[in-house]
């Protein structure tokens, strides 16, 4: 595997290490952390990690796709990572409604944090921010996204939902991290 990843790639990955370390995340830690490894990703080698966009939302950073499948566990920690529909699932109906190929298929996070594990700059600066992060409050890493001049100096249009703001490149350079 090589970046950009998939966003829920590198989620389930955080997930599963939060749980291996016993301090499960919440979503919302979860979407602060994700938004710290690109950070600090691109800080260290130039590239995007993920291949979605990071918004600004209400509460800091969110990367949608993350954000919809995991709010179902609302405050209470992940305990698993989630095996999606990928990219090879097909179930789109022909003009007369009828299926005539259904082929479902869902990604396997125990296999997809394998091959993530051998990606030693990768793994590097997951747990790089993990060492620093996890332990904080979800709240806290808010408070900290709030702090910093991307999500400050956007904050009234943010709240007046006018339009979804995107984290640029540059913005997530000066991430504090």
């Amino acid at each position: 595997m090589k970046a950009p990843y998939n966003a829920m790639d590198v989620a389930n990955y955080i997930v599963t290490k939060a749980n291996e370390r016993g301090q499960p995340i919440t979503h919302l830690k979860l979407q602060k952390i994700l938004y710290y490894v690109v950070a600090k990703h691109l800080k260290d080698t130039g590239e995007y990690l993920i291949t979605e966009p990071i918004c600004k939302w209400q509460f800091g950073p969110v990367v949608k796709e993350v954000y919809h499948t995991f709010k179902t566990y609302g405050s209470e920690p992940i305990k698993t990572p989630y095996a999606y529909l990928t990219k090879n699932s097909v179930f789109t109906p022909d003009e007369n409604g009828a299926f005539p190929e259904f082929i479902l298929e869902f990604a396997k996070p125990d296999e997809i944090n394998e091959k993530l594990d051998e990606e030693e700059l990768f793994k590097r600066t997951v747990n790089k921010v993990m060492d620093e992060l996890l332990l904080k409050g979800s709240f806290e890493l808010v408070e900290r996204t709030h702090r910093e001049d991307a999500w400050l100096s956007n904050k009234s249009a943010i709240f007046a939902r006018e339009k979804e703001l995107e984290y640029s490149h540059n913005e997530l350079r000066y991430a504090n991290i």
